[in-house]
């Protein structure tokens, strides 16, 4: 902040999209995916119900 830059505050407990949690953390999607299936990042998959 001091160096003139915003923040983000989001709640720790907060449930992102993939595409939500990429763009917060200024990555690409498949990126950010790759991050999850390395188990870099802590997540648990929500059912896409009526999804394609």
């Amino acid at each position: 902040m001091a160096a003139g830059r915003g923040v983000t505050i989001i709640p720790e407990n907060a449930e992102l999209t993939t595409v939500e949690a990429a763009s917060i953390l200024n990555v690409s999607r498949p990126f950010f995916i790759a991050l999850l299936e390395e188990k870099v990042i802590p997540h648990r998959l929500v059912a896409n119900i009526g999804g394609s």
